[in-house]
């Protein structure tokens, strides 16, 4: 009863702050796609259907996506910042239900949760969450993908759903899997509950039903005209592309997600790695394991601030840019190829700690591993496509809140009480620091560049 009733007061405070964000410091920004797409929906003669066959045909195909964003332009601003608002609140709830399977959903487990939409880079944070078209294409697709997937996760770890949320988890396929990265999500871990569920004999009908809804969505979106259209007209910003090998493009893809959560989102990826060191450490079952973490504190801190300064010194310039640069001309810098094999070597270390994890807490560490997975993949595909540095960090907003979702399962089983109290209380700071910063930007930053 006194969790429930923590969660409840959480989730009232959360939902508070959240909202007044929403109304008060976001709004449509008209020199970007806002303005662009309020001009055409504003003209007499727009016809909705008629707009997004064009669109399908000629641009991409998410439609649904596309759907959402023409009928909220047409309705008040404020009906968006309802729909982002409760949909941040299910999230709380889901995610605070979520970590009951890994350990102690406490006090300090659902203030941790509510502090995660803050801890996320700035940078990629504002354009895919507070940002009118950006929120249609990211955030939206993301809260969608976890509502659809979440009942058969919480079915296989013997979790109650809520009717309301069984309910809702086909229409969440629909608009989960509308965009690119998030289908690529719904269809992989859909399958790998499906077929957990099946062995189990858990399955519903409604498993099936929203996996369907998402397959049939996903193949409606990546068979789109547009899309190889759109693919053709980008191709010439990236000219060397097309001669890229799967290798390259893959290696494109890998390097631009080390630019991003490696060497510039320095509090999700430190909080992953200390979240991960404390709870191989926290049995002290082996010597390995202790050498194993101390190997991962030094050499992830080496690379992020060490390797990472040095680099920018040296080039001029920031690793993603650099980065860029190396696969738009074909012509690599040895500090371009060394600062990879150093996050390549770090990647190897996080990896060889998730198999000592799984080894240790199996359910803890097959969770873990899956988020992490899941994230590197939802950035390296990026390397698969010709407009790969055309959208900024925005495009990593799921590998962000997959590793945040995958830290949520380490916090869980940390079983120190006073050690999960600080780490709380640090995530807690830094996420308000964060909140305040972006409420004084508003004012003194985007207002006046922006109009």
């Amino acid at each position: 009863m006194e969790k429930r009733k923590d969660k409840i007061i959480t989730g009232i405070v959360f939902a508070t702050a959240i909202s007044l964000f929403y109304l008060l410091f976001t709004r449509l920004i008209l020199k970007s796609d806002d303005g662009n797409f309020l001009g055409v929906v504003s003209k007499t003669d727009f016809l909705l259907f008629e707009w997004l066959s064009e669109r399908y045909r000629t641009i991409s195909g998410r439609s649904i996506c596309e759907l959402l964003t023409a009928v909220f332009l047409i309705l008040p601003p404020l009906c968006w910042k309802v729909l982002s608002s409760i949909l941040w609140v299910v999230f709380f709830f889901i995610v605070c239900k979520l970590s009951e399977a890994f350990g102690k959903s406490d006090r300090n487990t659902c203030i941790f949760v509510a502090c995660l939409p803050f801890v996320v880079m700035v940078s990629c944070l504002n354009p895919a969450v507070f940002w009118f078209s950006g929120s249609f294409t990211y955030m939206i697709p993301f809260q969608c993908f976890l509502i659809a997937c979440s009942p058969m996760f919480f079915c296989l770890s013997d979790i109650k759903c809520p009717p309301v949320l069984a309910a809702f988890s086909c229409p969440a396929a629909l608009v989960a899997c509308s965009q690119e990265q998030s289908a690529a999500l719904m269809v992989t871990f859909s399958v790998v509950f499906l077929a957990l569920l099946l062995r189990q004999k858990k399955v519903r009908f409604y498993h099936f039903l929203s996996f369907i809804a998402g397959v049939t969505e996903a193949g409606f979106l990546f068979s789109a005209p547009g899309m190889r259209k759109r693919g053709a007209v980008e191709a010439l910003a990236f000219q060397r592309f097309s001669k890229m090998s799967i290798l390259e493009k893959i290696l494109c893809g890998v390097s631009n997600w080390f630019a991003f959560e490696y060497l510039m989102s320095f509090a999700v990826f430190g909080l992953f790695i200390c979240l991960l060191i404390i709870l191989l450490r926290q049995e002290e079952k082996s010597v390995f394991d202790r050498r194993l973490s101390y190997l991962l504190a030094v050499s992830s801190s080496l690379v992020c601030f060490g390797l990472n300064a040095v680099y920018v010194l040296l080039r001029k310039k920031l690793p993603d840019k650099g980065f860029e640069d190396a696969f738009q001309s074909g012509k690599f810098h040895v500090t371009d190829i060394l600062l990879m094999s150093a996050c390549f070597i770090v990647s190897a270390e996080i990896v060889l700690a998730l198999f000592r994890l799984i080894a240790e807490k199996k359910r803890i560490g097959i969770a873990v591993s899956l988020c992490f997975g899941a994230a590197v993949c939802s950035g390296t595909v990026l390397g698969f496509s010709s407009s790969v540095y055309a959208s900024g960090q925005r495009v990593f907003f799921f590998s962000e809140m997959l590793i945040l979702l995958a830290c949520v399962i380490l916090f869980s089983g940390l079983k120190n009480d006073r050690l999960k109290l600080t780490i709380r209380n640090s995530v807690l700071v830094f996420a308000f620091l964060i909140y305040m910063t972006e409420c004084l930007t508003f004012f003194f930053i985007e207002t006046p560049i922006m109009g």
